[in-house]
Parts: structure tokens; sequence; C-alpha cells
């Protein structure tokens, strides 16, 4: 895909290849220019580089991160999302969530949690509504 400027891009950060490659393709095949990351930390550099170098023709429009992750977890990110950006779309997705998980993701400003296993055509639909 092009890079061009009308084309949303999206970040998706998970520690499980499998997760990331289902939802990147399916991003993909929704017309989505998506970046994938393994960790927190990459994360957080790869929105360093969207939302700080304006050479970076590669600005995010929307996040979807798991909760569990290594080096820093989807909360802390959203929680360093949320400081220097507190409109930027995030998703977070987690396997072990709990009514307390969602109140602190509440809390930080996500836009949305998805349960794990979900119906990924939900979630790609969620993303073109926030999106469009």
């Amino acid at each position: 895909m092009e890079d061009d400027d009308s084309v949303a891009k999206i970040i998706v950060a998970d520690d499980h290849p499998l997760m990331r490659n289902v939802l990147g393709v399916c991003l993909r095949d929704a017309g989505y220019d998506v970046i994938e990351v393994a960790d927190g930390t990459v994360l957080l550099e790869e929105l360093r580089n969207a939302l700080f170098d304006d050479d970076n023709p590669r600005r995010a429009d929307l996040v979807i991160t798991d909760v569990h992750m290594p080096k820093c977890s989807g909360l802390r990110a959203l929680e360093l999302i949320r400081s220097v950006d507190a409109g930027l779309p995030v998703i977070l997705m987690s396997a072990f969530t709990t009514p307390e998980l969602h109140a602190e993701a509440t809390r930080l400003g996500v836009t949305r949690v998805f349960d794990k296993p979900f119906d990924v055509k939900v979630l790609v639909a969620e993303v073109q509504r926030l999106l469009h």
C-alpha cells in the first residue's frame, strides 16, 4: 500500500505474533496502513516518532494495544499517550479483563476495551466508526 496521507494509520501492539498478524491482515484488507509492534516500549517509540517528528509521514490515527505485554503494559502506554494526546483513539484488548481493569482503562481515557476472544469483524467495524 502506498504511503498516502488519506490512508488512516493504525499501530497494533500485541506480544502474540498470531494476534498481531490477524489484526494486521484484517485492518489492511479494510484499507488501513498498519504498523505492528511486539511490546509497549516499541509502541511508545513508534508513537514518539509519529507524534513529535515533523518529518515523519506516519502519523498514527489510532492505536490498538494488548493490556498485558512485556516491558510496558497497554495501560501504562495508554497513560503516557494521554499525557501528550488526549484525542488519539486507543483500543485496549485483554484476555484477562476484570471490572477493575475496565475502570482503570476508563479513568485513563481509553476509547474502547475488547475482551479476548472477540470477533475481529466487530473490532474492524469499531475502527471504521472511530475513523470515519
